[in-house]
């Protein structure tokens, strides 16, 4: 889902909503077998596991959404 989001301050953002479906991401030598795929997204966040929306092509305009860890700045 992308909503285009626009304030009165002349900020515009655009929020990208993405669905992982159950069962298509795999995680090799599971520690607990029995977490929830929430559960086990939200350690994977806590981690540093982002989402981007970058650029596939500047000639079609295509996107997508790039999954990695980010270092964390403090």
């Amino acid at each position: 889902k992308i909503t285009p989001i626009y304030d009165t301050k002349g900020t515009f953002n655009v929020e990208v909503i993405i669905e992982i479906m159950e069962g298509v991401v795999k995680r090799i030598g599971d520690e607990n077998p029995q977490e929830t795929p929430q559960q086990k997204v939200k350690k994977l966040v806590a981690r540093g596991l982002k989402a981007q929306l970058e650029s596939e092509s500047m000639v079609t305009g295509k996107l997508y959404v790039r999954l990695d860890f980010f270092l964390m700045r403090n």
